[in-house]
């Protein structure tokens, strides 16, 4: 059955995420809708209403029961705020209009119950509530939603400041879930001045600054951060501080406020690890990596980050999770990789080859963008003599053979660096059949391939580091002579060839390279000396 919404002279009941209504005793069989019914916690999937609250007197009585939430529905519109809408609904009773039509369409107003806020403005209020309740249940809203939404944000401006603080958070993170790039600016910066944005509440600030870093509102975000930079942040709750260090370290703003916030939020989130999820430690790890001023001053904050992954388990990581886990950890520690994870961060190699364990068995799942952060972190931290480290490149170089098209320059560079730099350190099993070079040399092939046929698809830097590790490896089969033919060929029409980069592609195609004469030797080929990092090749 329907849950009702007990009005003596209204009858409402929802139907699914509408709600209806007709004026009681009126006759009418036709019940008006509203796209209201997520906007005051209502569900026709909601469990027996556990608490209900009164508004008004008579005639204008409503009586608006809150539903008990579930696990799923962890952003619960909050009791008062359903007060109100409701209470709104009995104001402008006619607003919502026939099935079909917009909800957000003028009507006339209902006199017989007081409304704080204005017909329009409740509406709207409304139409916001149930963006954000759709958004919550992971479903897109319609298009026509959100653009009425966006065109009546005006009507915001003369709200109190408590009620403004809930409803832009729900708007600017609902429109951030969505990635709507076709929100203006200029109407979020009109209503959302430095002067109000420090009344808000710390909770709201740091949802909306989620939400303006996702939909690039750089200013915006930057007012936002000097609220923040005003207010005391112990009482940021755990999930708003891992989100808020993301959301700097994305921003990368050099500005006194962003460094202050950012000091802050590293020191709460060193007391409150123990409460972090995994996507809150992920975040809160690559924010870390990415600030680098943080970096040297980070060795309490890993450990306590580090412990809580253990707590936590790798398997618990999602996919992108635990390729930022794993490419954060790496940058954090540096170049001394070696000495520190034998020492005090042992901790830190024991969770390292656990998520090199589980990415290998999820290998099939993961990005390619995301195999190649860990195959690089790999690298860096020279992890390649642990069995956990060669299982996830053997099983990386087989997965990525056939997918060499979806990998961006960049990621086919660093993989090639990753699997020749293994190779050297496993001399004791290169001539048994199916071992790792094999696996190498057919994800070389594949790669030759795709990057000889389109070398001008590719930056020079990567079709050179490319090069570079195929010469490292010796891999003198045919589909690599022909990705450095194509690749000189693209060299002499399109850009100056260093030396180094000319070695490379001659010990490629089993050609010597014609050395630059030593002043003395060769009088008549002293002219070549006045473009140096030219360097044509002797005819097989």
């Amino acid at each position: 059955m329907s849950p009702t919404l007990e009005v003596p002279d209204v009858e409402y009941r929802v139907r699914g995420t509408f709600l209806e209504f007709r004026p009681a005793g009126s006759g009418s069989e036709k019940m008006l809708r509203s796209r209201s019914a997520g906007s005051i916690g209502l569900s026709q999937a909601s469990p027996r209403p556990k608490a209900s609250v009164e508004i008004g007197a008579g005639a204008s009585k409503v009586t608006c029961r809150k539903r008990a939430r579930s696990s799923a529905d962890m952003h619960f519109v909050r009791l008062q705020e359903a007060s109100q809408l409701a209470r709104g609904y009995l104001a402008d009773s006619s607003a919502s209009t026939v099935e079909g039509k917009s909800f957000m369409s003028t009507a006339e107003t209902n006199s017989g119950c007081v409304s704080p806020f204005g017909a329009k403005e409740t509406r709207l209020r409304s139409a916001i509530e149930a963006l954000y309740w759709t958004t919550c249940q992971g479903k897109q809203p319609g298009r026509g939603e959100v653009s009425d939404v966006l065109l009546h944000l005006s009507t915001l401006a003369p709200m109190p400041s408590a009620i403004k603080s809930r409803l832009m958070s729900h708007l600017l993170w609902s429109l951030g879930k969505m990635q709507h790039k076709g929100i203006k600016a200029c109407a979020l910066h009109d209503l959302l001045s430095c002067s109000e944005l420090m009344t808000f509440h710390l909770s709201d600030l740091c949802a909306m600054l989620w939400g303006s870093v996702k939909l690039g509102l750089v200013e915006l975000a930057g007012r936002i951060i000097t609220a923040l930079d005003s207010k005391p942040l112990e009482e940021v709750p755990p999930p708003s501080v891992a989100n808020a260090m993301w959301c700097l370290s994305t921003l990368k703003l050099n500005t006194a406020a962003a460094t202050s916030v950012f000091r802050k939020l590293l020191q709460l989130a060193v007391g409150a690890m123990r409460s972090f999820t995994c996507q809150g430690v992920a975040n809160s790890l690559w924010a870390v990596a990415v600030a680098q001023d943080f970096r040297s001053a980070a060795g309490h904050f890993l450990q306590r980050a580090v412990a809580r992954a253990m707590e936590l388990q790798a398997s618990l990581f999602q996919h992108e999770e635990l390729c930022m886990a794993v490419w954060a950890l790496g940058k954090i520690i540096g170049r001394n990789a070696s000495d520190f994870l034998r020492g005090e961060g042992k901790c830190v190699q024991d969770w390292l080859l656990l998520a090199f364990s589980e990415a290998t068995e999820r290998i099939g799942r993961l990005k390619v963008q995301g195999v190649s952060m860990i195959a690089t972190t790999l690298k860096h931290l020279k992890q390649e003599g642990f069995q956990e480290a060669r299982s996830f490149l053997s099983a990386a170089a087989r997965e990525l053979s056939g997918k060499v098209h979806q990998c961006s320059g960049q990621a086919l560079a660093n993989l090639c660096h990753a699997f020749v730099s293994a190779i050297q350190k496993w001399p004791e099993t290169l001539e048994k059949p199916g071992t790792y070079k094999e696996k190498v040399v057919r994800f070389a092939k594949a790669v030759a391939k795709r990057m000889g046929a389109r070398p001008w698809d590719y930056a020079w830097r990567d079709l050179a580091a490319v090069a570079s590790s195929f010469a490292r490896a010796k891999l003198h089969v045919p589909e690599v002579r022909d990705f450095a033919e194509a690749l000189l060929k693209h060299a002499e029409e399109k850009a100056s060839l260093a030396y180094q980069d000319s070695v490379n592609l001659a010990s490629l195609m089993n050609l010597p390279p014609k050395m630059e004469p030593r002043v003395g030797e060769n009088p008549a080929n002293n002219d070549r000396r006045r473009n140096r990092r030219k360097c044509k090749f002797q005819a097989p």
